[in-house]
């Protein structure tokens, strides 16, 4: 079973205004070991591509309707709003950038676009 819902991602492409595309979820980690009863966290490798020129993603977060303390926020909102969609209120879900084939090779993909 995934511990992720799977139509969340394509749900989020689906979407013409985004301006990310979610390309690839992979979990890793202690959610792969069979001897593992008890899970902390589950780990993935989320890949997004750009979708739309960088301007799109300030003009995302002004179009949002939501109120930002610095430009940073207001221009990493479409990550933000990819993120917490895939993790979906969970605390046991830590959703990370790095490339997770540099320190293992047991990796599975769940989700890819295309």
């Amino acid at each position: 079973m995934a511990p992720v819902n799977l139509d969340l991602p394509g749900s989020y492409n689906a979407d013409a205004g985004k301006p990310l595309l979610v390309t690839r979820l992979r979990v890793f980690g202690s959610y792969l070991e069979e001897t593992v009863d008890r899970l902390g966290d589950v780990e993935y490798r989320l890949e997004q591509l750009p979708g739309s020129p960088e301007e799109a993603y300030l003009s995302y977060g002004r179009n949002s309707g939501r109120q930002f303390s610095t430009l940073v926020d207001e221009i990493g909102w479409p990550h933000l709003e990819a993120v917490q969609l895939l993790k979906s209120r969970s605390a046991f879900l830590n959703l990370t950038y790095e490339e997770v084939d540099r320190f293992t090779d047991r990796a599975e993909t769940i989700f890819s676009a295309g």
